[in-house]
């Protein structure tokens, strides 16, 4: 369990940690592989567009759209806030 030493005084907040970690790796499940890869690598891990388009050899505007596609999903998938009201084009 990767939890904090200082948590495990306190069930609940360990309770809480795993729940979070389960719900948003289902979330991210939601997704296709591809916008799972282009999302960690350019929100993940700060690659520009272009190179995370080079590594799943697609141009930078199917990387933005995959990018756009996948955190709207995932917004609906977490059911963060008012995201289902919002349109696809408001949502990120």
């Amino acid at each position: 369990m990767d939890v904090p030493i200082s948590n495990l005084e306190h069930p609940e907040t360990v309770a809480q940690t795993l729940s979070e970690r389960s719900t948003a790796r289902a979330a991210l499940e939601t997704l296709t592989v591809e916008d799972r890869m282009v999302l960690a690598l350019h929100d993940g891990e700060g690659w520009r567009a272009t190179q995370s388009g080079a590594v799943g050899a697609l141009t930078t505007a199917a990387v933005y759209k995959r990018i756009h596609r996948a955190r709207v999903k995932l917004l609906r998938a977490l059911d963060d806030g008012p995201a289902h009201l919002r349109n696809d084009s408001q949502a990120c």
